[in-house]
């Protein structure tokens, strides 16, 4: 919980109100919120103040001084927004630099060059570090490519690599909202949150498409379906429509490319449970606390990823998380009609 004051202003006037809000079995704090109105306020709490007695004090208070050694935690985390504020104060929406159709077909171009993952900085790259450069006013830009990360995990990804591996570079937490932020969305108070796109894991075919149009009908049956579906592309992927089904809506008249990630995530935060392709906002929704079943029919590219997925989930204490092969469904299907013939 933060709340952001006035430069000049003593940071005990912030305590009582930011203390309200939580219902710690301790509060940790410097010398500055030695104030006998708030230690007072903690004690009817119940809550154990754990903060040094300023010198100029009359009558001492104790200070369990091993348990005071963990407001450390507070001072690394001042200490790193403030080492990456030069990246969190300065950024440039891509869509404001070039055109949602430029991009894609710069990213489908890259794709018949071979390069799906971003493995290597392209000319349309620098000349996106250019534009951005010359928007913020940044000279000597160092950039971060993706292709960096890529190869880092690549070997993981194909099986070389140990999971040990992957978790001696990698971090994992749940992302705790405090509020949903889809006030201005006509959302049903609960609601199944679907997005259910093309590619390897889940190819465009017209099997597919029956199975996954008759799983939506049936989870509308249940309770309301907010589509995440989008009216443009901007890669290799399409989004599967599902038309006419009572109990369906979508987002797409509320999308904008500029604002489309944000969105998706909040309503996806905001839903009883999220249903879709195995991969993007599937792997994202359990990390927000949402149940999720992860759909997929060609499981190549993805026994690594599953694998690592569970086991981060699991030390996380995320939302659960289940997948549906389809094609196993339609093998368990034909045997029972044969068996019923």
């Amino acid at each position: 919980m933060l709340s952001l004051s006035a430069g000049q202003a003593h940071d005990i006037t912030q305590a009582e109100t930011l203390a309200a809000q939580v219902e710690p079995a301790a509060l940790l704090g410097d010398k500055g919120y030695d104030s006998d109105g708030f230690i007072e306020n903690l004690e009817r709490r119940a809550i154990k103040p754990v903060i040094p007695p300023k010198a100029n004090r009359k009558v001492k208070r104790d200070c369990d001084f091993s348990l005071y050694c963990e407001r450390n935690l507070v001072e690394r985390f001042f200490n790193t927004i403030k080492h990456f504020r030069g990246i969190a104060t300065r950024y440039v929406e891509i869509f404001d630099l070039v055109e949602p159709g430029e991009f894609a077909a710069q990213a489908a171009a890259r794709c018949d060059r071979g390069d799906q993952k971003q493995m290597a900085p392209s000319d349309f790259d620098a000349e996106l570090v250019q534009l951005a450069s010359e928007r913020l006013g940044i000279r000597d830009a160092v950039v971060w490519h993706p292709g960096v990360m890529h190869q880092l995990f690549r070997a993981f990804w194909h099986g070389d690599r140990s999971l040990e591996f992957l978790f001696r570079h990698t971090n994992f937490h749940r992302v705790r909202t405090t509020e949903h932020g889809t006030s201005g969305l006509a959302l049903p108070p609960e609601y199944a949150a679907v997005k259910f796109y093309t590619g390897p894991a889940l190819p465009d075919t017209e099997r597919n498409r029956e199975v996954l149009y008759d799983l939506v009908r049936r989870l509308a049956a249940r309770m309301p379906v907010v589509m995440l579906d989008t009216a443009w592309a901007v890669d290799e992927h399409r989004d599967y429509a599902f038309e006419g089904i009572d109990g369906v809506t979508t987002l797409r008249p509320s999308l904008d490319p500029r604002t489309n990630l944000g969105l998706q995530t909040r309503v996806v935060a905001g839903a009883k449970r999220f249903v879709g392709t195995c991969g993007g906002l599937a792997w994202l929704a359990p990390l927000l606390g949402v149940d999720t079943l992860a759909v997929y029919e060609d499981d190549r590219y993805l026994t690594a990823h599953l694998y690592a997925a569970r086991y981060a989930y699991r030390r996380t204490q995320a939302a659960r998380f289940s997948t549906l092969n389809i094609k196993a469904l339609r093998g368990i299907n034909a045997a029972l009609g044969a068996e019923a013939s």
